[in-house]
């Protein structure tokens, strides 16, 4: 037993087995159980259990063991600070990891790897990640590993350009016979909307294709919108199985996704079966696909049912219970769980708060639509590129339908004024003219119509101008600075106002 070795490599053994195998919670345990009998951790036990804080987030845990290292003076040593290095990277510890890096006296490319790779995990750090490689090309030349750090970060700003100029670098050393370098570069080329590129890149791989590699292929069918050549590329996938070639958690969940898309329930049932056999179902990746497709396909029932039965619930299986039920009309019960999911203890994310934001449209609940909003900027929901995202629900919920009772509906009507004359005065630049322009188009009032085309003689928004300007037409007493207006705009704007936009009748009224 090894709580009756002093051996401290016995020790380091297990810690190792546990860090790499699971459950990483037995290795942190293991690595206390020896400081509890007095056994003095070396410099190769901290890289052991730093990975196992690594996988499960532990960042207090992984602060206490920085303390231990710092207590037996090791953190100089570039096996236990790469390590430190890397934890606080994975944990999210940007500037920590950065600190910690910066203190090394002596930096070997496992350490540049490792910041590197850490970085990359983290959406806005692309910037840090390319500095890192050009820094690190001062010292010592990238190797296979480097590149595969580097692939992820250029792969989430959709950098064309970088990742073809990572391509030929890596043809130059020879590293595309690396299956994971492949990979990495296939993956780049898919999110870059580059399917032809990503489709050449792994026919050219041959036969040392593993099941990451194809997962990536299916995911880049799915994300540049060819969903029946993901399933055909699955379809191929299943002939391979006596080859040695498994389906992973990832591939189940990237096609029971286009089956969500396609609204495919028959073969979503099918991979349901597939998941529970195989025992992916206890995957919280695949089962939040499952979820979705059950919800997608108007099975909210079964969604329902298979939510209830899930061992682990994140921000994603909430968002896709809720939008389930506002998307087949029982926003009710979609508000419901979100009040649930907030006794949970799980905060919202962005699909999360457009789709409370339409339950509360659908249930013309101007109040719990007004709180929702407030959550959705105190949680950080709404950002200035994410604005666009919540235009629609948010007109929506101002601009609800008048209450048909009597008393109610002149104060109504005047609040909806004020609030959607807030929310336009606050409208900013939107991604999605489209469907705010719609929406303007039937919930502004007449009153607002001459300020709204004024804002969009400044933003040059064609839609939102066209939208405005229909509607503004409907007040005949503006005829003759509508007319004006409309030159102006167009000719600022560049675009054709169809003559219908404006009538002119030989009556001289508009």
């Amino acid at each position: 037993m090894p709580h009756r070795s002093k051996n401290v490599v016995i020790w380091n053994s297990l810690i190792r087995a546990y860090a790499w195998n699971g459950p990483f919670e037995e290795a942190i345990a293991l690595y206390y159980k020896m400081l509890g009998y007095g056994i003095t951790p070396n410099r190769f036990t901290f890289p052991f259990v730093l990975k196992a804080c690594s996988a499960l987030k532990e960042v207090d845990g992984g602060r206490e063991i920085h303390f231990d290292i710092k207590r037996l003076r090791l953190e100089s040593n570039v096996y236990v600070s790469t390590a430190l290095v890397d934890f606080y990277a994975k944990c999210g510890c940007l500037d920590d990891a950065k600190e910690m890096f910066d203190k090394m006296p002596k930096r070997d490319v496992v350490a540049w790897n490792s910041m590197i790779s850490g970085f990359s995990l983290h959406e806005g750090s692309y910037d840090e990640v390319v500095r890192l490689l050009v820094e690190m090309q001062n010292d010592m030349s990238p190797n296979s590993s480097t590149i595969v750090g580097v692939l992820p970060a250029v792969a989430q700003v959709n950098s064309l350009r970088h990742g073809k100029e990572i391509h030929g670098f890596c043809v130059r050393m020879g590293f595309v016979g690396d299956v994971v370098v492949g990979t990495g570069i296939l993956d780049v080329y898919g999110k870059c909307q580059r399917i032809d590129y990503a489709r050449r890149i792994f026919d050219m791989m041959g036969i040392v294709k593993n099941e990451v590699t194809w997962s990536a292929m299916a995911g880049a069918y799915v994300v540049c919108n060819y969903m029946r050549e993901a399933l055909e590329l699955f379809c191929q996938l299943l002939m391979l199985k006596d080859d040695g070639i498994v389906l992973s958690a990832v591939t189940l969940a990237t096609v029971t996704g286009v089956c969500a898309k396609l609204t495919d329930l028959s073969l979503g049932s099918c991979l349901h079966c597939y998941a529970i056999k195989s025992g992916f179902v206890l995957d919280l990746m695949v089962g939040n696909t499952l979820l979705s497709m059950y919800a997608k396909c108007g099975i909210i029932n079964g969604a329902m049912r298979f939510f209830n039965e899930m061992e682990k619930r994140d921000a994603v299986s909430y968002t896709a219970i809720i939008s389930g039920y506002v998307q087949n009309g029982n926003s009710e019960e979609g508000l419901r769980m979100f009040l649930e999911m907030q006794c949970s203890g799980i905060n919202p994310e962005k699909a999360t708060m457009a789709s409370v934001l339409s339950a509360c449209s659908h249930l013309a609940a101007l109040h719990y639509g007004s709180c929702s909003h407030c959550l959705a900027i105190v949680v950080s929901a709404v950002g200035k590129d994410d604005f666009a995202s919540f235009s629609g629900s948010l007109v929506d919920t101002i601009c609800i339908p008048f209450n048909p009772l009597g008393r109610e509906r002149v104060s109504i009507c005047s609040l909806n004024n004020v609030q959607a004359q807030h929310f336009i005065d606050n409208v900013k630049s939107h991604k999605n003219g489209a469907s705010l322009g719609i929406k303007l188009s039937t919930t502004v009032s007449r009153t607002m119509a001459e300020d709204g085309i004024q804002r969009c003689q400044v933003q040059k928004d064609k839609i939102k101008y066209c939208s405005v300007l229909y509607l503004a037409n409907r007040d005949m007493s503006r005829r003759k600075r509508l007319l004006r207006l409309r030159g102006t705009v167009a000719a600022n704007m560049r675009i054709y106002v169809p003559v219908n936009a404006v009538v002119v009748r030989k009556d001289g009224v508009g």
